[in-house]
């Protein structure tokens, strides 16, 4: 898809005018490369034509690259101040990234970017990101490889919280050509060549190879994982509420779970964490990913045990002849997870029986049959890469 900017305005003001209250104020994050100079260019010429919002400019500067960066943090002020814009500037002490621990300098980084926003944006003011298709679909590959719920293999959406993503429909390849076209000049980071962090491995290595072997992969990378992000929600919007009804009175009833496909079941026990009062397992935060603090690993160990309960399991562990009556597993935040022979409970407090709604009424829950294929969820579920404003 090549960068028709006619069509790219028309679709923006599609947006705003169906999210009015959030586009008074746009920040755009630019840290002077490619990506974030021809997002600032587009934004600028659209907001100096359109007058609808008003636009300013962010820069992080983690002083890792010493001069180089000092240099990008320049550049961007001097092209803010050009535009005749107010550029904000955060730079980062040495005492700041000595509290670097048991997380990667890119983590670590991306972190700090979310702070920083997270400050900035509100019901009226959000952030503009310069992420594209190359991003989604290097994306996609890593929640695959680190085992990742269906339902959040994308990890991005053009508007999610107060985080606008303007040209994540479009290619690296398109965002070069627009910014030969316009003769933009921008900082080359050093840092993207190393191979030492995966998310460049992937780039540098992975993808150019998919591409060889199968022309628009990464195309149909990142379709495949939206259409299954679209499966995963309509099965959490279709069940999930009366899963969630019955863990907050007396917990769920295994017999619940008989026949229903694994990923099914997967799904909704992902579900049953992000809406926790405090997420055990949390994916996004004002529209941004964390990372969660319960793996999948241990989803895939629940599952197991949910099967055993329910005389399913393919791989039985040794020994239930002799019926355990209680699993318990604490989690990382502080809950607790517990099985007996009938219910599984998911308590924040470690009192698993504890009815975490008192307001809420028992309720019967109804068997349902799931046999979900993507036609059946086209229509209101179905998404494309193309469609504007799509929701995380």
């Amino acid at each position: 898809m090549s960068l028709d900017v006619k069509r790219l305005w028309s679709d923006w003001e599609c947006l705003f005018s169906q999210n009015s209250h959030k586009f008074q104020s746009v920040n755009v994050a630019c840290s002077g490369g490619l990506d974030s100079i021809v997002l600032l260019h587009l934004l600028w010429s659209f907001s100096n034509e359109k007058k609808i919002f008003s636009l300013g400019v962010i820069h992080v500067n983690f002083g890792l690259r010493g001069k180089e960066s000092l240099e990008d943090q320049k550049f961007v002020e001097q092209l803010s101040r050009f535009y005749g814009l107010l550029c904000k500037v955060k730079e980062i002490s040495k005492e700041e990234r000595l509290e670097i621990r048991g997380e990667s300098v890119q983590e670590w980084a991306r972190r700090i970017r979310y702070q920083l926003f997270d400050r900035i944006s509100n019901n009226k003011n959000i952030v503009a990101l310069a992420h594209h298709s190359d991003d989604l679909a290097e994306n996609v590959i890593l929640r695959m490889s680190r085992g990742s719920s269906p339902g959040i293999l994308p990890g991005m959406s053009v508007l999610s919280g107060f985080y606008w993503r303007p040209l994540l429909c479009f290619s690296k390849k398109d965002i070069l050509n627009y910014a030969k076209e316009h003769k933009l000049k921008y900082r080359e980071d050093s840092s993207n060549e190393k191979l030492d962090y995966s998310r460049n491995r992937v780039r540098t290595l992975v993808l150019p190879e998919l591409e060889k072997l199968y022309r628009g992969a990464s195309k149909r990378i990142i379709q495949c994982a939206l259409e299954t992000q679209d499966v995963m929600s309509f099965i959490e919007q279709s069940v999930g509420p009366e899963f969630e009804t019955a863990l907050s009175n007396d917990g769920i009833l295994l017999k619940q779970f008989k026949k229903i496909p694994d990923g099914v079941v997967l799904t909704l026990l992902f579900y049953l964490f992000k809406k926790m009062k405090e997420p055990l397992y949390q994916e996004s935060s004002r529209g941004h990913p964390l990372k969660p603090q319960v793996s999948k690993d241990f989803m895939l160990q629940l599952l197991q045990k949910i099967r055993e309960k329910t005389g399913e399991s393919e791989n039985p562990a040794r020994g239930t002849s002799e019926k355990v009556t209680k699993w318990e597993r604490e989690i990382p935040s502080g809950g607790l997870v517990t099985i007996d022979q009938e219910r599984l409970w998911i308590a924040e407090d470690r009192h698993p029986q504890k009815k975490l709604r008192s307001d809420q009424h028992d309720r019967t829950l109804c068997r349902h049959e799931y046999n979900l294929t993507l036609e059946d969820c086209r229509g209101t579920w179905w998404s494309s890469l193309g469609r504007v404003g799509r929701s995380g």
